[in-house]
């Protein structure tokens, strides 16, 4: 089957990894570190699928905003290395690099600070039609984040996609507490897209509720192509409003979860290599909940990546109804 391209389209970040963090942190002038080496990842959810995707043997352009400085060039060196198109990243020195120092505490308790720096900046209208037309699918991750990205120039890109014969998914991924006026522009947006997600914590922040049935049904007004809804250690929930409804278990192990970070990229990489290589809905929800599930056991969020193949086989082995599963 010919490979088809994805255009992921949003956060670029450089993560910068404290494990064994005494708990004392903003209390003292200093505090010192008990780990081996502090290590730097690329994240930034975009710049998470774009690896994911690349490290499964799809082709994976993205569209960014860095600076030319150490986080932003080590950002596009590893994404280069890990086999992703960044012809269309853009180099704004005026911005400064998306840049997050990542605490683990001693409880493994993770605690973040995020300097968005370019990614507040990129713009719909920086995505191009030449760029579109290379690729079969788009990506939209970390929507609130993206501070430029409003309801109309958004929702334009969209059907800008779409007139390009492509198919269009977008994340939350808030991370920090939405405004009314950024709960909006989800809600504006989600009828647009042929995938939409959301988190259980965004599900709270938006609709005051983590009931996925509840939310279901309090946004099918503004229903997407794919309602898919991310539960944490309970699996997912997913409805298309017409006949697929789907609640998936989780296929982690608590036990051997060392990171949460990139968990959602997982999950969608694998749904988007899922879809592009011909499953089902419901087996390219098998294949998200895999990949997240193997995401979840390493430090970071893209380094968990393994060929598509190799991904197939492990969520037949998860699935025991995947030759009955239906689109």
């Amino acid at each position: 089957m010919e490979q088809k391209t994805v255009l992921c389209v949003g956060m670029i970040n450089c993560d910068v990894y404290f494990q064994n963090t005494p708990d004392n942190l903003m209390q003292v002038d200093t505090t010192f570190v008990k780990t081996k080496n502090v290590t730097m990842k690329v994240g930034g959810d975009a710049a998470n699928v774009s690896l994911n995707l690349a490290g499964m043997g799809l082709p994976v352009k993205l569209v960014g905003n860095v600076s030319d400085n150490p986080f932003g060039n080590f950002s596009l060196d590893t994404l280069r290395n890990g086999g992703v198109d960044i012809s269309s990243v853009y180099t704004d020195s005026k911005t400064g690099s998306g840049t997050s120092l990542l605490f683990f505490d001693t409880r493994n308790t993770k605690h973040s600070a995020c300097f968005w720096g370019g990614n507040t900046s990129l713009t719909p209208d920086m995505i191009t039609d030449s760029m579109l037309e290379s690729a079969s699918h788009m990506h939209i991750g970390s929507l609130i984040n993206l501070q430029s990205f409003t309801a109309a120039p958004t929702q334009d890109l969209i059907r800008r996609a779409k007139e390009h014969g492509m198919t269009v998914s977008v994340d939350v991924s808030g991370g920090v507490r939405a405004s009314k006026e950024e709960r909006q522009v989800l809600l504006d947006v989600m009828p647009y897209a042929d995938v939409f997600t959301l988190n259980d914590g965004e599900l709270s922040e938006l609709l005051g509720t983590r009931d996925p049935l509840k939310a279901a049904e309090m946004l099918a007004p503004r229903a997407p192509g794919l309602l898919i809804l991310k539960l944490g250690k309970d699996g997912l929930f997913a409805t298309d409003y017409h006949g697929l409804s789907l609640l998936l278990p989780s296929f982690a192990d608590p036990s051997l979860i060392e990171d949460v970070t990139g968990a959602g990229d997982a999950f969608i990489s694998g749904y988007i290599a899922g879809r592009l290589n011909g499953c089902s809905r419901e087996q390219s929800l098998v294949l998200g909940n895999t990949a997240s599930a193997l995401c979840l056991k390493t430090v970071g969020a893209s380094v968990w990546s393994i060929p598509y193949p190799e991904l197939l086989a492990q969520a037949k082995a998860n699935y025991a109804e995947w030759e009955d599963s239906h689109d």
